[in-house]
């Protein structure tokens, strides 16, 4: 049964370079204080851990169990999450989900499944890169003056989520793929469209890399399906690359043989 305090515990905090210990320990004990998962810190350029334990009176051993990695990626793939959520403030030009907080909560309670949710650096935030790797970003409504901190933003998110837990929904979703494995169907979609002219007069392929991850996304693929759409792409690629063989009667993609029109 999916209760309250375990949904939340599948909800972990990634924060993007964050450049001050006193931020990580405010949100290491709003980590604590709403029940929410693993603090997740990605090439933190000064992380001072006993500057962080002392502004997180409580809830050290966070702190002490907190995950560090070198790349929002290797977060997704060692924490194995199902759903990635960003966070930003800024209009982007990019096709990825804008949630408000109700829209989140809904999400993470009505389909509990593991997630991540992204915080950037507290100067710039999220970059577009990063963006293009999360389902949907987060915005925190706020007035003409958004100037919420690491800890404030973390304290926000995990409050409605405490506040919003619902019961178990009658009938559970089938579980979907986890997000690492959607990433490497993506890359391979991304290279296989590389051998044709897809990307031919579309100068932002981080963008069109964002559109297609949110489309894949959209399907709700699981294991097998991921493996099968997989299978499909490697031999597509092979035959891509491949010359036909003599007399086969078949022509490469892309040769200028003339086909019938269909």
């Amino acid at each position: 049964m999916h209760t309250p305090d375990r949904v939340l515990a599948a909800v972990h905090v990634v924060l993007v370079a964050p450049r001050s210990a006193g931020n990580i320990g405010a949100v290491a004990r709003a980590i604590a204080n709403y029940g929410l998962g693993r603090l997740v810190l990605v090439a933190p350029p000064a992380f001072d851990p006993d500057r962080a334990r002392w502004m997180a009176p409580g809830a050290r051993d966070r702190i002490d169990d907190a995950l560090i990695v070198a790349t929002v990626e290797a977060a997704i793939a060692q924490l194995d999450v199902v759903r990635v959520v960003g966070t930003t403030a800024r209009t982007r030009r990019l096709d990825t989900p804008v949630w408000g907080p109700a829209q989140l909560a809904q999400a993470v309670h009505a389909r509990p499944e593991a997630t991540a949710i992204v915080f950037g650096p507290e100067d710039f935030g999220l970059d577009n890169a990063s963006v293009a790797r999360c389902d949907a970003v987060l915005r925190i409504p706020t007035a003409a003056h958004a100037s919420l901190n690491l800890g404030q933003a973390v304290n926000v998110a995990g409050a409605i989520l405490r506040s919003a837990a619902v019961p178990e929904p009658a009938v559970p979703a089938a579980p979907r793929a986890p997000a690492r494995l959607r990433h490497l169907l993506v890359d391979d979609l991304v290279s296989v469209l590389g051998e044709t002219t897809y990307f031919a007069g579309r100068p932002d392929p981080t963008a069109t890399r964002a559109r297609i991850a949110h489309a894949v996304g959209r399907l709700d693929l699981d294991f097998d399906s991921v493996a099968t759409a997989r299978g499909m792409l490697k031999s597509l690629r092979h035959r891509l690359r491949t010359p036909s063989a003599p007399g086969s009667g078949a022509s490469r993609v892309g040769s200028t043989k003339h086909e019938p029109e269909f």
